[in-house]
């Protein structure tokens, strides 16, 4: 499973982005529907604190082309993963979307890193370090083979 992890300050150009044809929302903590909707209910939380230049982060879980979980399983890893990262699935809004044009089977993850209760950002000092255990945790957990740099298709400057 290859885990990446982005921060924006734009709820609104993410949630259109994940609003595809073929895509399939495992999961969510969310009342809204579509695009507009989603997007004033995660802004609204973002007013708590309007300090915060990028409340936004944006996971995606890819499997390798040939693995394959089902939506259920896709949804219950994508979950281990926020709680792990230290994010409350009561208290952190979240939506959870499966997209289905790739090769490779991959959920979107966007979560507004503004608790919604206290108004504070979860803490995300070495976040890409421990997103790597959990990530191997979860290849484990589902049967999926360990990701290694030999499935990366980075240029070889960038594994220095």
């Amino acid at each position: 499973m290859i885990g990446k992890i982005s921060k924006t300050g734009s709820f609104k150009n993410l949630i259109e982005y994940l609003d595809k044809e073929d895509a399939v929302v495992l999961g969510t903590n969310m009342y809204g529907q579509g695009s507009r909707e989603l997007t004033a209910e995660f802004m609204a939380i973002r007013d708590l604190n309007p300090g915060i230049k990028q409340p936004v982060l944006h996971a995606s879980l890819s499997l390798l082309p040939g693995e394959s979980l089902t939506d259920e399983q896709f949804r219950s890893a994508c979950e281990t993963w926020m709680e792990k990262m230290g994010f409350d699935l009561a208290q952190n809004q979240y939506l959870i979307v499966r997209h289905k044009d790739t090769e490779h089977e991959h959920a979107h993850i966007a979560i507004n890193r503004i608790d919604m209760v206290s108004g504070f950002v979860v803490v995300d000092s070495f976040e890409r370090y421990r997103s790597q255990e959990i990530i191997r945790d979860l290849e484990h957990n589902y049967g999926l083979e360990p990701v290694s740099y030999t499935h990366l298709t980075l240029p070889t400057s960038d594994l220095v």
